[in-house]
This record gives C-alpha cells, sequence and structure tokens, in this order.
C-alpha cells in the first residue's frame, strides 16, 4: 500500500522517516528501539583522597623535647644566682648585712661600712669542711644532671633518639639530689652550727626551686612522649 508525504505529497516507503522531499517526519514510520547506553561502572564507596592531619595529641608529642630542654637550659643558667640568702635591714630601712651562697661553693658578704667579702672553696673547721663538701658534690650532680637533659631534649628535638627511661631517671635524679641538699644542710645546721634549720635562717633561693620546677618539667615532657598518637583522617 502506497503512502504518500502530508506535507507535499510526494510517494514515501513505508520505512522511511522522513520524506526525502521535505524532511517532514512520516506518521506511522517504525519506531527503531535503541538500547540504553551502557552505565558506567559504579564504585561501592565513592573515591576520596584521604589525607592524614595530625591530632592535637600528636602535635603535643611531637613538641614533647620542649619541656627537657627548657627545664635544663634554665636549670643551667639558675647556678648564676644564689641557692640561699639573707638581708638584714636596720629600723631606717638600710641594709646592714647581705649574706648570698651560690650552689658551687662560692659566697658573699657585705656589711655596711666593710663592703662586700667572697669566701668558699676553703675551710678552716669541721662545719666548714661539712657544707663545702655537701655543696660542691651535689652542684655536680645536679649540673651533670641539667647538663645530660640539655643533651637529652637537643636529640630528641632533631628526631635523634626517643623517649627513654633515661629521660625519667633524670628528672628524678634532680629531685632526690635537691631533697638530699636541703637536708644535708639543715643536718649540718642543726646538729654542728648554730642549733637552727639552715633554711630558716637563709631563704631558699631560685636554683633550689627551678630544680624542683624543672625536674617536673622533664618528668611532663617524658610522659607526653611516651604516649601514642592518634591521626585523624579527612
Amino acid at each position: 500500500m502506497a503512502k504518500f508525504c502530508f506535507e507535499c505529497g510526494k510517494p514515501v516507503q513505508t520505512d522511511w522517516k522522513v520524506c526525502p522531499e521535505c524532511g517532514t517526519a512520516i506518521v506511522g514510520a517504525p519506531k527503531v528501539l535503541q538500547s540504553p547506553p551502557t552505565p558506567l561502572p559504579q564504585y561501592q564507596q565513592p573515591y576520596s583522597h584521604l589525607t592524614q592531619k595530625k591530632s592535637s595529641r600528636e602535635q603535643l608529642i611531637t613538641y614533647a623535647w620542649i619541656f627537657p630542654f627548657i627545664a635544663t637550659v634554665i636549670g643551667m643558667l639558675s647556678f648564676l644566682g644564689p641557692y640561699a640568702y639573707a638581708k638584714l635591714y636596720d629600723n631606717y630601712g638600710i641594709l646592714d648585712v647581705s649574706i648570698d651562697y651560690w650552689w658551687f661553693g662560692v659566697g658573699s658578704a657585705y656589711f655596711y661600712g666593710y663592703g662586700t667579702q667572697f669566701f668558699g672553696w676553703e675551710f678552716t673547721d669541721a662545719v666548714g669542711a661539712a657544707y663545702l663538701f655537701t655543696i660542691i658534690i651535689t652542684f655536680f650532680i645536679v649540673a651533670l644532671l641539667n647538663m645530660f637533659g640539655l643533651i637529652r631534649g637537643i636529640s630528641l628535638r632533631k628526631r635523634e633518639r626517643k623517649f627513654s627511661s633515661s629521660l625519667l631517671a633524670t628528672g628524678i635524679g634532680i629531685i632526690v639530689t635537691s631533697v638530699i641538699f636541703i637536708t644535708l644542710l639543715n643536718v649540718i645546721s642543726i646538729t654542728m652550727d648554730t642549733g637552727q634549720p639552715y633554711f630558716i635562717l637563709l631563704n631558699p633561693g631560685f636554683p633550689i626551686i627551678w630544680q624542683f620546677i624543672g625536674a617536673g618539667l622533664i618528668i611532663t615532657g617524658y610522659f607526653i612522649g611516651k604516649m601514642k598518637p592518634k591521626v585523624v583522617r579527612e
């Protein structure tokens, strides 16, 4: 059965889709079934680039070396100040006597009208020998412990070493030596010298106070450095 284009009237074939003369679509032309496009493979999990960001805990561990470093630097510098001192004023506020003792065995005494006298590294009796021996021995122990802590802090900064029990022992050693130092001076003063505790007659200076603070910082840095890090994924 012949078919004609309803637009231009030209005969067309049944299987034509459009009229070759005018381009009009032919009504009743067979539809061509097209297969659906092949879908792209779908992943169960969308790809995402995983980046690792240091948590605040891990950042704290990274900078734990600062604790022993600062503690021992100030610990070494603290020896430049007196470990014990006393200042006595008269009724008018004028300084009569000022006594300062340094941990490395040297002291100074200022007397109004007489100036300043330096003494140390010598003794004339058993009392002086006991004081000087205690002061010098404990000074070298504490100084060496601070030096060791400083070296360890630098090596930890350079990632040359890991936090080990030797750093913990350094902090504990400084505390123990400082306590022994205070105890022995008080015992010598009570039993051999004035009959009163040494640190009642004299005030504890910065070197002693800082040794306890610094040892606490060293121990704190050790425990922070030994913590296990946690990684946050984004």
